[in-house]
């Protein structure tokens, strides 16, 4: 998935793939959540966020969800890492933890 938003482009596919975690909801159910964390190139962190049911779209095969990409810093980015990320990667990625 890609996104412009004011004027930095996000995409999953160029981007560094850190994490995904989900609700722990069916993916079939409504209130289920997947999120992913990215960080791009340029060091920018993104959450590529799936949400709702998984939705079969009439016109095609594919099953689709609603998805968004939302910009976030790198603060909130190691505070969502902290609690979706395992340890060991969480250090190879921001460094040692601090309390």
């Amino acid at each position: 998935m890609k996104a412009v938003i004011k004027n930095c482009v996000y995409d999953t596919e160029k981007a560094t793939f850190l994490a995904l975690d989900d609700n722990d909801y069916f993916p079939l159910d409504d209130r289920y959540v997947e999120e992913s964390l990215y960080q791009t190139a340029e060091g920018k962190y993104f959450i590529c966020r799936h949400t709702g049911s998984v939705l079969q779209c009439p016109c095609e095969s594919a099953l689709h969800r609603q998805m968004e990409i939302v910009p976030v810093s790198s603060a909130y980015a190691k505070r969502w890492a902290r609690h979706h990320m395992k340890v060991v990667d969480y250090v190879k990625h921001f460094g040692m933890l601090t309390e």
